[in-house]
């Protein structure tokens, strides 16, 4: 039953100071749905039998399904805390009720996204970590995105169970295994976090201080120092001194819980507590953390497991443990269940680590402040979110929409950091796209509800006050994803959540029925609200594309889009991967380009970033909107830039923060700054769709060298400017070695050892390479490290566990980017199929241009030749009017006076043959050319042929297909008439004649377009050769790429036999270091031999010396096991008591006389 109303919590929610907002992160499968129902049990919302049965925060069908959590889920909980235990809250605090606002967030890596939403609107962190597979890659993943938001975390060791009875762990082995996760969390916190004197103050997390629990929670039972040291303080204390305050008895629970970690050893026998491991006659004593805390839970395993039923009832008598009627009756694992959990309940000692040790909002938000508002750290917002004043103005921060029972509609989820939300109060939300002082991604409307989350339900709540999680009806149609909710006129946005994984697998989707496309257009859209990664684009050629983490978060988002938000059969296409365009070095020339009117020119370059700049800006260490002068300095100390350029970045891309930079490097130039804005527009065009393939650019600095402008600014608006700096963009890109990138996992391999070649056979078939292996200590698993190629690894788990028997288990998280090995502009390099097979997914019409082989360059300079000429051919054809003669009866039709030439019929080679097909392009010619003329009558021919050759270059593939496919079908019957017709009389005196006056006519080129001659009509086969689009500016620029690429080619050539051959001296030097290290090696080992020997020598020359000298009281004499112990126990008896031991001493000096000093 729910020990707690609506009204309890909305009255707690005014205690600004009781309240904790917490998420629990963790690796999957490390327990964190399960651990949680401990928690909601205690809150009495779920029966405590049932606690780590029903996972009641996986709400979802699929959750339950598949054991996992996919969606961040909240519950707010209400908790009394006694007076005894008030003491251990060391901030300030406002009664006995404290309200838990909790979310339990997924930990599978694909749904990282989730956890970054979670995090943004909660101030600690219970970080869960299975005690057997110890720390994983994920768990590392959300802890530093944890102390990137300043969340101060705490730390639960949970299956406890497993350890105990799985792998049988001894008790010091158990306290090993947890020291080292303790280290372990430690150094990941200390490495991404600040030092103890920051804002935070120390976050490490540690046993002594109560941060650190350990249980079960599929049992339901957990502990920390605090319990055990409760029960043994009370025991220890002195008699008659019961009667302590709350105070006093914290103090001696936090003297007792410093004595129950670390190298502390407990004295049975006499009950004291030592600081060594063994005692003066050398009885060795047990870790206070085994002797106290894990021997009486081993005892209770043992007794309840192994069936003693009557140790098991006198333990159970013991440890006052009271059970149900219904549980004494059980046995075995049940049994042991129901003890623990009424010994040591899970909820208990949770509840109280998070409300002892996570801060209060109070205390959050004044470090949290800085790195949640994008505003001036003083203004009126900024302070009440620093001083959480519920009466200042309204500052909610929406981290993500939660899908409501209505079809389409949505919550609005999110936290309040300063002011109050109530239903029905005006407010301003604004997107992530707001800028202050403009109407940009702006509404002003009212909130339409107000709610609670509750898990699988919502309550209806009338306001709520900062400090709170609370729930918005009516926002979701006003914000895409996220979004920021205020009642200050002059508030600027929370800054946008950085998340640790990227969208970068895709999918196409369409609608089995056409018919059903709006539907999938509006399912694309709820799609895009219900999760914070998931992307929905529409590419040009109209394609849907859903982009997201990994194949598992895809499979959702699918399942989610066909089921729930558009409710139609979908047709998917195989999953693609997103690449990265980039240059691996600087322009080669100077790029210039023009404007369409010629009035104005811009020079520039590119060049490849510095090692780690990109993710510098990715993480946020350079930023747009950073401060100037702190930006220039970090890139000039770190990156070695030249202060001046770095003060001068006119922006970021794409999106106005991707990892581009865009550089004025210019000195002195005229209206530079007027053109400012339409530079930096091409610039976001240019990188948002590269060159090679539209792909984003990554990774490229483009200086702005100089300038050239009309003094007029009618004449450089941007229209002529936009499109000029693109085209600049594009050459610096293709001057400056143009390479690809692709994603690459760091994948997580936990297996058994048996089973680990396995592992390196999938790896190295799909381009993965191992980094790192290690062992989990005290199991037989390993632990395998390595990164995989996003590309590779559709399949890979499947592929995995069928080599290794299923026993493999991988984790693969978004790592980093990689230049795709070779050239993307060599057509039979990895690169460049990728290029063209993304060309072709896009629809982009130079995946169907033909390549020329990269080694034939004389034959790109013939075919060059072969179209000039036919160009040039069929212009003059073209323009020569035909001096057709008239009959008698028809008149003369009147001369043109628009400057149109009627055209010129093609003659016929062969009178009586067929007539010669015309290419594609040429049938297009035909069927535009009138459409044209009716359109500009006074246009020149020349200039229509020319328009109508830049409309078939932007003709869509499917249109330009249909005109191919004719023309493909009319050369079919001319090579079927051409061939009925060879076998005629007239075609061999047509042919006779034909070359009679080819032998008079003087030796010129003759390749006109559509037409053929001498040995052409014998092979009808060879006129496909020229049924190509005419692309002239292509072919040519192609061809100078080619040399170019040939030139760099064999100069790289020559530099890396260069290379090679130093590396060849280098190795010969190692090989001989190698012989000499050896050698040293050898002879060192010789010595050491010879040391040990001596050494051995001495002692049997002492033992035989000393055996006749007894020690006084012991009688002991000396031997080659306690020579050591033997000379030390002497040398004190001696030092203690030289006058009384001088017979002793006598005795000893005249057996050392008698040494041969040569032995020793």
């Amino acid at each position: 039953m729910v020990n707690f109303t609506v009204d309890q919590i909305r009255a707690i929610m005014d205690k600004k100071a009781n309240i904790r907002n917490m998420s629990v992160i963790a690796h999957v499968d490390h327990g964190k749905s399960t651990l949680t129902d401990s928690l909601v049990s205690k809150a009495g919302i779920i029966a405590s039998a049932r606690a780590g049965e029903t996972r009641f925060t996986d709400t979802r069908k699929d959750e339950q399904e598949r054991c996992i959590t996919i969606k961040s889920t909240a519950i707010s909980m209400f908790y009394e805390l006694s007076e005894n235990d008030l003491a251990f809250i060391k901030q300030s605090k406002d009664g006995s009720g404290f309200l838990i606002n909790l979310i339990d967030s997924p930990g599978h890596v694909d749904f990282s996204s989730e956890v970054t939403a979670a995090l943004r609107v909660t101030d600690g962190a219970l970080v869960v970590v299975d005690c057997v597979s110890g720390v994983c890659v994920q768990t590392e993943t959300v802890l530093r995105q944890a102390i990137c938001e300043r969340i101060k975390p705490v730390l639960m060791m949970n299956k406890m169970d497993r350890a105990l009875l799985e792998l049988q762990l001894e008790p010091e082995d158990l306290y090993q295994t947890f020291q080292r996760i303790v280290e372990t969390v430690n150094v990941i916190i200390s490495t991404y976090g600040e030092d103890e004197h920051g804002p935070m103050g120390n976050i490490m997390v540690d046993p002594v201080i109560g941060t650190v629990g350990f249980g079960s929670g599929l049992h339901g039972w957990a502990f920390t120092l605090k319990q055990f040291a409760e029960m043994y303080a009370a025991k220890f204390a002195a008699k008659g001194n019961t009667q302590m305050t709350p105070a006093e008895r914290c103090k001696k629970v936090e003297d007792m819980m410093k004595k129950l970690w670390g190298d502390r050893f407990y004295d049975v026998d006499s009950g004291k507590f030592v600081k060594s491991a063994s005692g003066p006659d050398g009885k060795k004593y047990p870790r206070t953390f085994v002797a106290l805390i894990l021997d009486p839970i081993f005892k209770v395993f043992d007794a309840i497991m192994n069936f003693k039923k009557e140790e098991t009832a006198k333990l159970i008598q013991k440890l006052e443990i009271k059970l149900d009627a219904d549980d004494k009756d059980k046995e075995g694992k049940p049994l042991l269940k129901a003890v623990m959990r009424r010994w040591l309940p899970a909820g208990e000692a949770l509840l109280q680590m998070i409300t002892i040790h996570l801060p209060s909002p109070v205390t959050a938000q004044k470090y949290r402040c800085e790195l949640l508002y994008e505003g001036p750290g003083d203004d009126e917002a900024a302070m009440g979110i620093k001083n959480c004043d519920p009466k200042a103005p309204l500052m909610m921060y929406i981290s993500k929409m939660v899908p409501t029972s209505d079809k389409g509609r949505f919550y609005a989820f999110g936290r309040v950091f300063s002011g109050s939300v109530s239903t029905g109060l005006k407010v301003r939300i604004m997107g992530p796209n707001f800028v202050p002082g403009k109407k940009d991604d702006l509404y002003l409307k009212p909130i339409q509800r107000t709610i609670l989350m509750m898990g699988r339900y919502v309550e209806p709540i009338e306001d709520v006050p900062c400090g709170n999680i609370v729930g918005l009806v009516g926002v979701d149609q006003f914000l895409v994803k996220t979004g920021t909710i205020t009642t200050f006129e002059q508030a600027h946005n929370m800054r946008v959540m950085k998340f640790s994984v990227s969208p970068v697998v895709r999918v196409a989707v369409e609608a089995k029925n056409p018919a059903d496309l709006p539907k999938l257009v509006e399912g694309l859209k709820r799609l895009s609200k219900s999760d914070p990664m998931v992307q929905c684009i529409i590419e040009e050629s109209g394609e849907h594309i859903i982009a997201g983490a990994g194949e598992l978060h895809l499979e959702i988002c699918l399942k989610d889009l066909e089921e729930d938000h558009a409710c139609i059969p979908l047709k998917k296409s195989e999953p693609v991967v997103s690449y990265r365009e980039t240059v691996s070095a600087e322009s080669s020339v100077m790029c210039l380009s023009k404007s369409p009117n010629k009035h104005n020119r811009l020079f520039m370059k590119a060049r490849p970033f510095e090692d780690g700049l990109a993710e510098d800006i990715e993480k946020g260490e350079v930023t747009p909107r950073g401060e100037l002068k702190a930006r220039a300095r970090y890139l000039a100390d770190k990156y070695e830039w030249d202060v001046t350029e770095a003060r001068k970045i006119w922006c970021f891309g794409p999106d106005g923060n991707g990892p581009n930079l865009l550089v004025d490097v210019t000195k002195g130039v005229q209206y530079l700054n007027e053109i400012k804005d339409s530079v930096v527009a091409g610039f976001q065009w240019a990188v948002k769709e590269g060159v090679l393939c539209e792909e984003n650019m990554r990774a490229i600095r483009f200086d702005i060298h100089d300038v050239t402008l009309h003094t007029d600014a009618i004449h450089r608006g941007g229209g002529q400017i936009i499109p000029t700096a693109r085209r600049a963009l594009y050459a610096c890109e293709l001057t400056a070695e143009p390479r690809m990138m692709e994603p690459v996992y760091l994948v997580e391999i936990q297996c058994p050892e048996v089973a680990m070649g396995g592992i390196y056979g999938v790896l190295t078939k799909r381009r993965g390479h191992v980094f790192e292996e290690s062992s989990v200590m005290g199991t037989p698993m390993r632990v395998i490290k390595a990164y995989l190629p996003v590309m590779e690894s559709f399949g890979f788990t499947a592929d995995l566990r069928s080599n290794t028997g299923g026993q493999a288990f991988p984790q693969c998280v978004f790592d980093h980017w990689q230049i795709l090995p070779g050239n993307p502009l060599d057509p039979t390099s990895k690169p460049g199929q990728v290029v063209m097979e993304t060309r072709k997914r896009k629809g982009d019409r130079r995946a169907s241009l033909p390549v020329w082989p990269k080694d034939s360059l004389s034959d790109i300079s013939v075919g060059r030749t072969h179209i000039m000429g036919g160009i040039k051919q069929e212009q003059s054809d073209a323009f020569h009017q035909p001096k057709a003669s008239h009959s008698a009866d028809q008149p003369q039709e009147e001369p043109k006076k628009r400057g149109w030439p009627k055209g010129k019929k093609r003659k016929k080679v062969l009178p009586n043959g067929p007539k010669a097909p015309v290419t594609g392009y040429v049938r297009f010619l035909n069927e535009r050319r009138e459409h044209m003329r009716a359109r500009y009558p006074d246009l020149p021919f020349p200039e229509i042929t020319k328009r109508l050759g830049a409309e078939w270059t932007r003709l869509a593939p499917n249109d330009k297909q249909r005109y191919l496919d004719e023309a493909e079908r009319e050369k079919m019957q001319y090579a079927q008439e051409l061939k009925e017709y060879q076998q005629t009389e007239a075609y061999h005196i047509t042919s006779a004649k034909i070359q009679d006056k080819r032998i008079k006519k003087e030796d010129t080129p003759s390749v006109i377009i559509g037409t053929s001659s001498g040995s052409s009509l014998s092979k009808p086969s060879d006129l496909s050769r020229f049924d190509i689009p005419i692309f002239t500016e292509e072919f040519l620029d192609q061809n100078k790429a080619r040399e170019a690429e040939l030139r760099r080619l064999r100069k790289a050539n020559i530099e890396f036999e260069e290379q090679n051959a130093v590396l060849q001296r280098h190795i010969k030097d190692m090989y001989n270091a190698k012989e000499r290290l050896e050698a040293e090696l050898g002879q060192d080992e010789k010595r050491t031999q010879a040391l040990q020997q001596h050494l051995m020598a001495i002692k049997h020359t002492l033992v035989n010396s000393l055996s006749s000298v007894p020690l006084p009281g012991t009688g002991e004499t000396a031997s080659l096991g306690n020579l050591d112990s033997y000379l030390t126990r002497l040398s004190g008896v001696l030092e203690g008591n030289p006058h009384k031991h001088r017979a002793l001493l006598s005795q000893l000096c005249e057996v050392l006389s008698h040494l041969d000093s040569e032995k020793l």
